[in-house]
């Protein structure tokens, strides 16, 4: 199975488009580690369901009562609680479960099929107790069975020739994602492709310098090619509205062409909606309205437009 690697802030994450918050009750946390569902029209499911369309491939999603009802248990309105011989049944080759965890590290323990598992889950660690986890079987149907106590919030499971991987975490600068996520989310799956947001919103908020946020996103992109040679760089939208500074003065549109220089310095293609939209005027309420929810992400025009992109240059790597 090829698999796909989306990185990335919140535009990966899914923020923007109808319905992305609804399972949170309409708000997400900074940061957020709950995954988005499938059935919004974030870039990263939009390209899933092109990929998926264009092979014999498969995904689903289960969360709250699809969860609960899959394993035979109720929900809390946040999570199933699972104990010793409960349940799941799944197909493909790859199952991503995330945990919700206690506030102190707890290890979990069970089976898929004859394999034993047992994994140790960090504490929760004040407002993000979500916890992901991959795990890769061969191609085909699948029981995992628990022996002991556990709290599953979601589980996606995977398979036939490829997979889009959603692996965007919301506020989240180049240089974060590459020391907190990067391994977990990304490389531990050795994927083929990585299809890397350029974090430019979040670069802009946070290294006040351009040259230090290419630094950053140099370092997070000579990362993923040194997980597979197919990397591209996603562009972003600028950001709409009054055109704040950063926190040193500098302008957006120097972070967003600092992604630019990245990529050509390291020779890899770009899905580039930064330049598709530059020329128009970030401060009026025509471009905000037409491409942007909010004055940070893109509604679903603008999630369009990147996965447009995207499947343009997936066809050069």
């Amino acid at each position: 199975m090829k698999i796909i690697v989306c990185t990335g802030d919140s535009h990966t994450w899914g923020q923007g488009v109808s319905r992305a918050t609804e399972l949170y009750g309409g708000e997400v946390r900074g940061g957020d580690l709950r995954p988005t569902a499938f059935d919004t029209d974030g870039y990263v499911n939009l390209l899933r369901r092109t990929v998926e369309a264009d092979g014999a491939s498969f995904s689903r999603q289960l969360i709250g009562e699809d969860l609960a009802k899959a394993i035979g248990r109720g929900t809390d309105g946040r999570a199933v609680k699972v104990g010793a011989g409960d349940r799941l049944d799944f197909s493909g080759e790859l199952l991503r479960l995330y945990f919700e965890t206690e506030p102190q590290p707890q290890r979990v323990a069970f089976s898929i099929d004859s394999e034993k598992y047992q994994i140790e889950l960090e504490g929760y660690d004040g407002d993000r107790p979500e916890r992901m986890k991959y795990f890769r079987v061969p191609a085909g149907d699948h029981t995992l069975v628990f022996s002991s106590d556990a709290r599953i919030y979601c589980a996606e499971y995977y398979g036939g020739s490829a997979c889009v991987i959603n692996a965007g975490v919301g506020s989240t600068p180049s240089g974060k994602y590459l020391a907190e996520y990067f391994t977990d989310y990304a490389a531990e799956l050795f994927p083929d492709v990585i299809l890397a947001e350029a974090h430019s919103v979040n670069d802009w908020l946070n290294y006040p310098d351009p040259a230090e946020a290419e630094a950053h996103l140099t370092a997070l992109l000579k990362a993923c090619l040194e997980v597979t040679p197919k990397t591209a760089l996603l562009t972003v939208a600028p950001v709409g509205g009054r055109q704040i500074p950063g926190h040193g003065g500098s302008e957006f549109s120097l972070i967003a062409g600092a992604s630019l220089n990245v990529a050509r310095k390291l020779g890899i293609p770009v899905a580039d909606a930064w330049s598709r939209l530059k020329d128009l005027d970030p401060e009026s309420e025509s471009y905000r309205r037409t491409w942007l929810s909010d004055n940070w992400h893109p509604n679903e025009k603008g999630h369009a437009l990147y996965a447009k992109l995207l499947r343009e240059v997936l066809k050069e790597l």
